[in-house]
């Protein structure tokens, strides 16, 4: 495990850019606000200020847009207490 830990940052943004090709094809709007919502956190980790917010801007607008058909306020508490962090 230690010697995949280094990559698995890597691995996660790789899957998560896939899932957000597959996402809209499928009109998932909930699986893709998460999946910003997780790249914006892979971003945070790693310091980079502005694509995180950017993310989790983009996150927050899909998830408010979708909270009241698919219950999304968890997510969108999320957002705001890592973007505000």
């Amino acid at each position: 495990m230690l010697r995949t830990a280094p990559f698995a940052a890597a691995k996660a943004r790789k899957h998560l850019g896939a899932a957000l090709d597959y996402y809209p094809n499928v009109d998932a709007p909930g699986n893709i606000a998460w999946a910003l919502y997780d790249l914006a956190m892979l971003d945070k980790k790693k310091k980079r200020r502005d694509g995180a917010k950017s993310k989790f801007g983009e996150a927050r607008a899909r998830a408010r847009a979708r909270a009241q058909s698919v219950e999304l306020d968890p997510l969108l508490d999320m957002i705001d207490a890592a973007a505000g962090a």
